[in-house]
């Protein structure tokens, strides 16, 4: 079960800004000022790239794909991806002070290594179907709800250890 339900209609553009919760008012400035908004931090851009991306039916790990459709490379030495544990338990703690770019290049390092690798994160990622798999989501901003629905996914973090 996931912290949201992603609509089938909305899984070809992912990138949008959504009222998922919250009274009338908010759902009422979100549909006024929610395509405005995205067009100006360019989430129109984003979805066009991930339709190039789902185009594209060759069996590439998706975080691969979306660097390669952003030319996005990335170097790391052997010796780096030797402390990689192969196999086991293992937590690997990153920030993203870019944004998502990291977290991008981080799953498609991992993907290299260990398959089997799946990242915490905010449950907006949850509209990337491709994503799904690999997430454990989280609810990052501290509401009276979080803690409650945090549980679950701190409950599946041990289960992976």
């Amino acid at each position: 079960m996931s912290l949201v339900n992603v609509p089938k209609s909305q899984e070809d553009h992912p990138f949008q800004i959504r009222a998922s919760q919250g009274g009338p008012l908010k759902k009422a400035v979100v549909a006024l000022l929610g395509k405005p908004l995205g067009a100006l931090i360019g989430l129109g851009s984003l979805n066009s790239i991930y339709a190039d991306i789902m185009a594209n039916p060759e069996d590439t790990d998706f975080m691969q794909k979306v660097l390669d459709a952003m030319n996005i490379n990335f170097a790391v030495s052997d010796e780096d991806l030797a402390n990689i544990p192969r196999k086991g338990p293992a937590v690997i703690v990153a920030n993203h002070p870019f944004g998502a770019v990291e977290g991008v290049i981080m799953g498609a390092l991992l993907s290299r290594v260990r398959p089997d690798h799946k990242f915490m994160g905010n449950f907006f990622l949850n509209y990337i179907p491709d994503l799904r798999d690999r997430m454990i989501l989280v609810d990052p901003f501290g509401s009276s709800s979080s803690i409650k629905k945090n549980i679950r996914p701190l409950k599946e973090s041990i289960r992976c250890l």
